[in-house]
């Protein structure tokens, strides 16, 4: 019999292994500066500093020039320190993050006012479930199934986000996934509410079932060959979601001349993009 358990896993991972980029269309006008990062318990503060161009260069300028400094609670920590990751130049702290905390993260780009962004890293809601079965076509896995329940406080407000990874072997290597594999549909109520038939994450808010313990049932694509899942349930503070939700709301409607359109959310001052808190849980399955 499998066995489905719950890890918590470094926040680190959270972040720095699953980047996926987008082209989101913020408020033009003029060029601002632009704040990137998501804060998350025992984990290190990566921040990306640019700043915004017009929609239609589908440019992003990274400055490495910016001074970066990370407040908690009012009381200055220190100054991040720029490295080359890739195409990108990500800021680093040196101090691990805590619960608890308000943090302040402040960018200063020459030329430009001075940027901010806070906000807070969520506790864990313990109530949380997670099982993993196969779905046989003859004596084959075809894909499999996933149940995920939360057991809600009635008493909190609060936001999740639910993506699928997987790990697998292909000649001789070993790989995880950086993209979240889809979810369909298996038989949840009011699916419609998260848009497509199949989605790349799933995003709750407590509203919808406050103080109940909804069950939630997706299936996978095809994944047969996958050795491992992680199932990764976030959860989010109030702008983290506002951020998620509007990015996925501008996503599906790009295109469509009709549809209201929709601004991406930021809770930065004097500019854009999002400093965002998240708690994230793994729940593992190997078939």
């Amino acid at each position: 019999m499998k066995k489905t358990y719950l890890l918590y896993l470094l926040a680190a991972v959270a972040v720095a292994g699953c980047y996926k980029t987008y082209e989101l269309e913020w408020p033009g006008g003029y060029t601002k500066p632009v704040i990137n990062t998501f804060i998350q318990h025992d984990s290190i503060l990566k921040v990306t500093v640019s700043h915004s161009s017009a929609p239609e260069e589908y440019q992003v300028y990274h400055r490495k020039d910016a001074t970066v400094k990370l407040y908690a609670d009012g009381v200055y920590q220190e100054t991040l320190q720029p490295r080359q990751v890739a195409h990108a130049i990500i800021f680093f702290s040196q101090l691990p993050l805590s619960r608890g905390t308000r943090y302040l993260v402040t960018a200063e780009i020459p030329g430009f006012p001075m940027a901010e962004g806070e906000d807070i890293i969520p506790s864990p809601v313990p109530g949380i479930e997670a099982s993993f079965s196969p779905i046989m076509m003859g004596n084959y896995v075809s894909n499999y199934r996933i149940k995920f329940r939360v057991h809600d406080n009635g008493a909190e407000h609060n936001y999740y986000r639910i993506r699928l990874f997987f790990k697998t072997t292909f000649n001789g290597h070993t790989y995880t996934t950086t993209v979240p594999s889809r979810l369909t549909n298996d038989g949840t109520e009011n699916w419609e509410l998260f848009g497509d038939d199949s989605v790349e994450e799933v995003l709750l808010d407590d509203a919808l079932f406050n103080g109940r313990s909804p069950l939630y049932q997706f299936k996978t694509h095809s994944l047969s060959y996958a050795d491992e899942f992680y199932l990764e349930v976030s959860q989010l503070t109030r702008d983290a979601y506002q951020y998620f939700r509007s990015a996925e709301l501008q996503r599906r409607r790009r295109g469509d001349d009709i549809a209201e359109k929709v601004t991406v959310h930021s809770n930065i001052r004097n500019g854009l993009g999002i400093v965002g808190g998240m708690t994230v849980q793994y729940f593992t399955y190997k078939p």
